[in-house]
């Protein structure tokens, strides 16, 4: 496919308008993900509802003007698997009081890809 990462590898982009990820097996296999930022909570189903042909051209468009493989993954891969939505929490907005500091992954939800 032309990729151009080391077997094993593993790559996050931060594009214009949504975030992309993708990981090279070792026998060449490449996994993606991409999470579509949206600022209202989608209803029950609406998600797993969307036809994948949409969801292809909605990423395709996400990703157009990006540097990277994206477009190219989305277009090789034969079938999308699942799509959900996840969540996160707000900014933390204090992460220190008094004699106690939080910091890293402490201060923050874990990514949900």
């Amino acid at each position: 496919m032309g990729l151009d990462v080391p077997t094993g590898g593993y790559e996050m982009i931060f594009g214009k308008r949504a975030f992309f990820g993708y990981a090279v097996a070792p026998d060449g296999e490449v996994w993606w993900f991409a999470n579509i930022p949206r600022s209202d909570e989608p209803a029950p189903g609406e998600v797993e509802g969307i036809d994948e042909q949409k969801w292809i051209a909605h990423l395709m468009d996400l990703f157009a003007e990006d540097a990277g493989p994206a477009t190219r993954l989305i277009d090789a891969t034969p079938t999308i698997g699942n799509a959900s939505a996840v969540h996160s929490i707000p900014h933390l907005p204090t992460w220190h009081t008094d004699r106690m500091v939080v910091i890293g992954d402490a201060a923050h939800a874990p990514s949900p890809s």
